[in-house]
């Protein structure tokens, strides 16, 4: 039994590594950024409206799709209900126009991939490398299951984006993005507030400092936080219900806290160089560091180091300005470098899958062969 959950997981995570190296030689060999990044969509859209039960939250997304003309009997309705209604209302016209059981499924990959692809277009400035970077560090394998929050991301990249940008009109397209956002996850408005922050000042020992002090704080009094805070009521079960002997998911969030801390680490070292380069890659690194104590506390609360996701997004951006950075210092040796590099994120892409709790991918079935 166990050599043959063992085995699911190596053909799983050898099989999905193959498909993320098609896509990333796909963003490599195209010059054209549309092209490559229209290839990819359409890749993306197939293998996420085909899959059967791949995810951990697959079946609670069906039953609820399936069950929406049960619950909802017009759009009025769901505006009425509940402030997160933007979701409720794809599920119902989904399941109200084309009835098929697994239609959610097309519909939300229509929604995320152009729209995720279009954002690291527009805001990148290495397309190939965020592609490597959207793909190993496990934001396809979350737009797979956390379908809420994940649209809710992606509108914030748009928010980002609109943000770093000098034009006269843009607050009120990020205030009118922002309320959508949190229509579709409230959860948004942490990363949302910390992205808000990181604009008003530049990232420094003190700062880590305070985040660091922060974390501990947080691991003391965030279930009386949640509490507190009326709208943020249907979450506190995530504060109350959770099942310590998940070892699988603690040692999944040591691990993500790890790395993304080493990570950190040599951006921060590379500061100087990386404003230099791009001064938006200031407030990146400030939100990162705010986004500690989020990572921190997810060890012993796994739903909350989701939060930070919102957050991490912003690497596909950064990342491509350092690995320039080091092209640029160090070209003679800079080949066997990235080579190291794309094997540690492969090897942490196959840590993601297996430990933490937005993955659960062991198989991959689809709705031909279930």
């Amino acid at each position: 039994m166990l050599r043959s959950m063992y085995f699911e997981v190596s053909m799983y995570i050898i099989s999905y590594t193959l498909l993320m190296i098609l896509m990333i030689i796909i963003s490599k060999i195209i010059k054209k950024k549309k092209i490559a990044s229209a290839i990819i969509v359409i890749m993306c859209i197939i293998y996420a409206s085909i899959r059967y039960n791949v995810g951990s939250d697959y079946d609670t997304y069906y039953l609820q799709y399936n069950n929406s003309l049960d619950y909802f009997y017009s759009v009025k309705q769901i505006l009425s209900l509940d402030f997160q209604f933007s979701f409720n209302i794809i599920l119902f016209l989904t399941k109200y126009y084309l009835q098929n059981e697994y239609a959610i499924f097309f519909v939300t990959s229509l929604i995320i991939y152009p729209l995720t692809f279009r954002a690291i277009r527009k805001t990148s400035n290495s397309f190939s490398e965020s592609v490597v970077l959207y793909f190993l560090l496990g934001f396809h394998l979350i737009s797979l299951n956390i379908l809420k929050q994940e649209i809710a991301m992606i509108i914030f990249l748009f928010i980002y984006n609109y943000i770093i940008k000098d034009e006269k009109k843009k607050w009120l397209l990020i205030i009118l993005l922002s309320y959508l956002m949190l229509t579709f996850h409230i959860s948004g408005l942490i990363p949302l507030i910390i992205l808000f922050i990181s604009c008003l000042f530049k990232p420094t020992k003190f700062k880590i400092a305070i985040s660091t002090l922060l974390s501990t704080i947080l691991l003391f009094s965030y279930k009386n936080i949640v509490n507190l805070i009326p709208f943020l009521s249907r979450y506190v079960r995530y504060t109350t219900d959770i099942n310590k002997d998940y070892y699988i998911v603690i040692i999944g969030t040591i691990g993500y806290l790890i790395f993304n801390l080493i990570l950190l680490f040599i951006i921060y070292k590379n500061k100087e160089d990386l404003i230099n380069k791009n001064k938006n890659n200031r407030i990146i690194i400030n939100a990162l560091i705010l986004s500690i104590p989020l990572k921190v506390v997810g060890i012993f609360n796994f739903p909350i180091y989701r939060l930070s996701l919102y957050i991490d997004q912003l690497l596909l951006f950064i990342v491509p300005d350092l690995i320039n950075i080091f092209k640029e210092k160090n070209k003679q040796r800079f080949s066997k470098e990235y080579i190291m590099y794309f094997i540690i994120l492969i090897i942490y892409n196959a840590f993601s899958i297996i430990f933490l709790a937005h993955n659960n991918f062991y198989t991959y079935q689809t709705i031909f062969n279930r």
